[in-house]
């Protein structure tokens, strides 16, 4: 189809710079309000660059569970085992949906999504998608989140995941060198002087008959207090 990019009714958005080219990439803006068989990743974005994964939702359903906010692209309102009676032990989030989409064809792509969670809490996530001409270049996702509080002094998570080596980190900057070729630089503009926390995740078992199954991904974690 001539369409590359367009939002989907209760599912999010799909941005994306060929259908046929092998070195193509693409982001993928999950935002409700659909859940269903979904997992709780309201305002999760997805990216893939020059054909190779590189941000992404967690393959194996296998142990583990990775239903949780923290264990995808977002930014979670709850870290760790949080549980209530009422939402379960990884509900942290009621909602989400999509605001508004743009698209320039062959020049960049805009998103917007919000996320709702039981505390009245809310991310705004801003997502722009920068293409390049040549399927090899660089393509670039700027992503801003706006945070609201519902309540005084509530806790603000933002988790990165991707396929990668041990990332490097450096002031505000992380390397993420890739597991298939294609390596990812993200820079961190606000919180200026930004706290990472690592995060790491390596599974592996046998399935008969299939053999051996391995998923390994590196996270990194800002956290911060309030919405200010």
């Amino acid at each position: 189809p001539k369409e590359l990019s367009r939002p989907f009714p209760g599912f999010g958005s799909v941005m994306r710079t060929s259908w046929t080219d092998p070195n193509a990439s693409y982001v993928v803006h999950r935002t409700g309000p659909n859940l269903h068989h979904y997992q709780n990743d309201f305002n999760e974005i997805v990216f893939f660059a020059k054909g190779a994964p590189l941000c992404q939702d967690f393959g194996n359903v296998y142990t583990g569970g990775h239903g949780e906010s923290w264990d995808h692209n977002r930014v979670s309102f709850h870290l760790g085992d949080y549980q209530t009676e009422k939402y379960g032990n990884w509900y942290d989030t009621k909602l989400g949906e999509l605001v508004d989409f743009r698209t320039l064809p062959r020049t960049a792509d805009y998103s917007y999504g919000v996320s709702y969670g039981h505390g009245s809490q809310r991310d705004h996530r801003h997502v722009l998608f920068v293409k390049s001409n040549d399927s090899l270049g660089a393509n670039y996702v700027v992503m801003r989140d706006i945070t609201e509080d519902g309540e005084v002094n509530q806790h603000f998570y933002w988790n990165l995941w991707c396929m990668s080596k041990e990332p490097v980190i450096n002031g505000n900057s992380v390397h993420f060198p890739g597991q298939f070729d294609v390596d990812l630089d993200v820079h961190l503009l606000s919180p200026a002087n930004p706290q990472f926390v690592r995060d790491h995740w390596n599974w592996q078992d046998n399935r008969p008959p299939w053999g051996k199954f391995t998923e390994e991904q590196y996270c990194v974690r800002v956290h911060k207090e309030g919405s200010m």
